[in-house]
């Protein structure tokens, strides 16, 4: 008799856990690809990359390319949102204090909306022209493994 209690327990919890982990899943799989790049235009801009890793982790590495100007382009292979914040965080100088006093970060991180965001790729358009000591978002590429939207290369100017 306490088997039959401890069996019919057992059943309960994996029947009253089951419906959580598909409503999980599908909650994730209904993020599409235009969420996914506005979330980490906000996290860029933000600096909050971290944030990323914990509600959206990336499925394997991201490349990440900045371009500049006058020198060849750097390459970086990233697993984590985080990590990548660090690195760029690593790169920052500070500047000479502002009109209140407080120092600010160089270089500004700079984000317009996608113009084109299609097989693959989201691009960023920047007519109005760059200012120096700004980095810019340029093209993010995409894909999708199960339903779920990925981020494989982002690529910045360095201005």
């Amino acid at each position: 008799m306490n088997y039959i209690k401890q069996l019919a327990a057992v059943v309960a919890l994996i029947v009253s856990i089951t419906p959580l982990s598909l409503n999980a899943q599908s909650s994730s799989k209904r993020l599409t690809i235009g969420k996914l790049v506005d979330e980490f235009e906000t996290a860029f801009v933000a600096d909050s990359l971290e944030k990323l890793d914990a509600q959206r982790p990336n499925r394997g590495r991201m490349r990440v390319v900045i371009t500049y100007d006058t020198i060849e382009p750097e390459v970086k292979v990233f697993r984590t949102f985080g990590a990548l914040g660090r690195w760029l965080r690593s790169r920052e100088t500070d500047s000479a204090p502002a009109e209140d006093g407080k120092t600010v970060k160089l270089p500004f991180r700079v984000t317009n909306p996608p113009t084109v965001c299609r097989r693959g790729s989201c691009l960023f358009d920047y007519d109005g022209g760059t200012l120096h000591n700004h980095i810019y978002l340029k093209k993010i590429l995409y894909g999708s493994r199960n339903g779920r939207p990925y981020i494989k290369a982002i690529y910045l100017f360095d201005g």
